[in-house]
């Protein structure tokens, strides 16, 4: 665990035997809990020892899994922003960096929420602080999100403005925010520009996960 801008302070020690001309593969697995991060969580993982490794690491290849209802808000890796992205599956994620050396006090860090991206828990979003109608969002704010997620990050468009659901999953889901009051005279006409152009992009993105997930 750990806090951003801080490398842990715990290490745990590994030899490891590299047979000459040979491939090695090491699998390291270990549990901890979520450090903190501003109003979010953290998980982190200390990248920086690979420095004392004979010549560059070269390419470093990282899997993310979220099987949990914690929404990932953004991953960091050491000082680079030049990973390749790739959602693989449905909370399945990888980051690709060619040509890597880290510094010695690099970390892998990935900061999460555990409320919606869209939400606002502190002011709550009827003050006005609702991302999908102020500004167009990007395919890096999607990215590290699950098919679930997306899903209601798309349908909070409508529960912003008071849409009565019919599916009994999302009617529930809303249901929980203090800010969603149904209004019987809902009608699609008061979405303003950025919220129709976020519901193309996000039901553009959705799509084209499902038919990679499927193919």
């Amino acid at each position: 665990m750990g806090y951003l801008g801080t490398a842990p302070m715990l290490t745990f020690p590994k030899n490891i035997y590299f047979e000459s001309n040979k491939s090695t593969f090491i699998d390291i697995e270990y549990s901890s809990t979520y450090g903190g991060s501003g109003f979010g969580i953290a998980a982190t993982y200390l990248l920086g020892t690979g420095r004392t490794w004979n010549n560059e690491i070269g390419k470093l290849e990282i899997y993310i899994i979220n099987k949990s209802d914690l929404w990932i808000n953004n991953v960091e890796i050491g000082n680079s922003n030049s990973a390749i992205y790739q959602n693989d599956n449905d909370g399945h994620f990888a980051l690709l960096l060619e040509d890597f050396e880290p510094i010695i006090t690099d970390q892998i860090f990935i900061k999460l929420i555990d409320y919606p991206k869209f939400d606002d828990p502190m002011w709550g979003i009827k003050s006005g602080n609702f991302p999908l109608s102020e500004k167009k969002v990007s395919e890096n704010w999607l990215r590290f999100l699950t098919l679930d997620q997306l899903r209601k990050v798309r349908n909070s468009v409508f529960a912003f403005h008071g849409y009565g659901f019919k599916s009994e999953y999302l009617k529930d889901y809303f249901s929980s925010f203090k800010w969603y009051e149904k209004d019987s005279d809902f009608t699609e006409s008061v979405f303003n520009n950025f919220e129709k152009m976020n519901l193309e992009k996000l039901l553009e993105y959705e799509e084209s996960l499902k038919i990679r997930f499927d193919s």
